[in-house]
């Protein structure tokens, strides 16, 4: 057997009308889930999403948003150090949902609902009144944010929809050769909200936490 072929194992290829060709691995016990052959959730993400999450300073989080499901890797860690929160997950791709919950630990119940939805809509629609301790933005692309996801409107309804000492956490992508988008980007988050910092890099996004 070629040794590429044992360290990474293929188990399921699906083709989506939204996101085109989904793939879900296994390696040495360790899932991820590629999407046009970018990760997107599982692997090296289960230590940045830990780390992120774990450097909150909230003791209690009553209700959680998540924009961008994947394979559950955030809503995983907010079940695990937050149990009693209701989590809401917003999701494009309903075949994403899928391999979440077939092979990920993603399991809806009475504290996990998850909408499938483009979130841009689905945060318009939203009502004011609707807040969240945590609001978790984690849409891709491929290897980039919408759009959408990075304009001031988008923004400032986050801000509307997060509870007084609530937080965001952003993850933002990041092209090491124009690092000044990335900066661009930063600055306009910092006039929308009274604190932002970058709590997490990798080589090709940094996860940014708004208060």
């Amino acid at each position: 057997m070629p040794f590429d072929g044992f360290l990474k194992k293929r188990i399921v290829t699906i083709n989506s009308n939204i996101n085109g060709e989904i793939k879900f691995y296994s390696w040495f016990g360790k899932k991820t889930l590629y999407v046009n052959s970018v990760a997107q959730s599982g692997g090296e993400y289960v230590r940045m999403w830990n780390k992120s999450i774990d450097g909150l300073k909230k003791l209690n989080i009553e209700k959680s948003l998540v924009l961008g499901v994947g394979g559950a890797t955030v809503i995983e860690k907010i079940r695990d150090k937050y149990p009693e929160a209701i989590i809401t997950g917003v999701e494009l791709d309903h075949q994403i949902i899928k391999i979440a919950q077939r092979f990920f630990r993603l399991k809806t119940d009475a504290k996990t609902k998850i909408v499938v939805s483009n979130a841009e809509t689905w945060i318009k629609k939203s009502k004011d009144k609707d807040q969240y301790d945590l609001i978790v933005v984690d849409l891709f692309l491929t290897k980039y944010n919408p759009e959408f996801s990075r304009k001031e409107n988008f923004l400032k309804k986050l801000k509307i929809l997060l509870r007084e000492n609530g937080e965001i956490l952003y993850n933002s992508h990041f092209r090491p050769d124009s690092p000044e988008e990335f900066g661009e980007f930063e600055e306009m988050c910092r006039k929308i909200f009274s604190f932002v910092k970058v709590i997490f890099s990798y080589r090709y996004n940094r996860v940014m936490l708004f208060k």
